[in-house]
């Protein structure tokens, strides 16, 4: 899928642009029947997100997942005794989920506006979903902020301005412009990629501590921004390379080209809102 990228001078981040990530282009992407989808749910592993749940969450904890997608980590929760409650707006995906495993707890919605009571979760999960809206991600901090329990955890994951990213847009790869001048295109905006520490501090302002923070995804890095190493590279995104030499390769890319950023957060207190 091949996208424009913009660097948005005044929000330090680089947009997208292309497909919009609406509901139905979600719907079409995810398409699967539900034998293929069962398969896959089942099968899919998930090493971002079920490893923190289980190091700081007790079983029977709550746990949501908002933009749970095609359903693979939140069958992944329920499966580690977790409650795992599913939502999403992409309602064919939705329903091709719940005929494939009618065990998992789906909901319909916005991230931006739960259907939830207050304090009411243990977790939240959000994998690659803040990113996605032109006008920012300051709603969905919000509904985190107002459902997570103090003492609950949430663990995000979105695209950021890796050191390569900067570097590129420092030397003026990317073309800048301010956001006001491409307001006409947000209709075609797909995602921002973030600059982590100013997200982390959105995070902290509504009374969130960041318990880790970690880069996440070199091969998706280095083949998005470096050319000649997308043929290469191509196998070991696809965990498909040697093991070994993943080892040695994730730990020269890390430091320069990672693709996506792992927040760890505690609601600690009730920030502004």
């Amino acid at each position: 899928m091949s996208y424009e990228r913009v660097y948005v001078r005044d929000r330090r981040a680089l947009a997208y642009f292309g497909s919009a990530a609406t509901a139905d282009f979600w719907d079409d992407r995810w398409d699967s029947d539900p034998a293929e989808l069962a398969r896959w749910i089942s099968t899919q592993p998930d090493s971002r997100f079920l490893p923190v749940l289980r190091a700081r969450l007790p079983a029977g904890a709550v746990v949501l997942e908002g933009g749970c997608g095609k359903g693979h980590i939140l069958a992944g929760m329920v499966r580690d005794g977790f409650v795992g409650v599913g939502l999403d707006f992409a309602q064919r995906t939705l329903r091709a989920i719940r005929a494939a495993r009618a065990d998992l707890h789906l909901t319909a919605g916005d991230v931006r506006t739960l259907p939830l009571r207050d304090a009411s979760l243990d977790g939240y999960v959000s994998a690659g979903v803040i990113e996605h809206f032109w006008d920012g991600y300051g709603a969905i901090l919000d509904e985190m902020a107002r459902t997570i329990r103090p003492g609950g955890i949430a663990v995000v994951t979105f695209p950021y301005m890796s050191p390569i990213r900067r570097l590129k847009a420092l030397l003026r790869v990317f073309r800048h412009r301010s956001a006001a001048s491409l307001e006409e295109r947000a209709g075609s905006f797909y995602q921002f990629a973030l600059d982590w520490r100013r997200t982390a501090a959105d995070f902290e302002a509504r009374g969130f501590r960041v318990l880790e923070s970690r880069p996440w995804n070199p091969f998706k890095g280095a083949m998005d921004e470096i050319a000649i190493a997308r043929g290469p590279l191509g196998r070991f995104y696809r965990g498909r390379g040697n093991r070994w030499i993943a080892l040695v390769l994730d730990r020269v890319l890390t430091p320069l080209a990672v693709h996506e950023r792992r927040l760890v957060l505690e609601r600690v207190a009730a920030g502004p809102r």
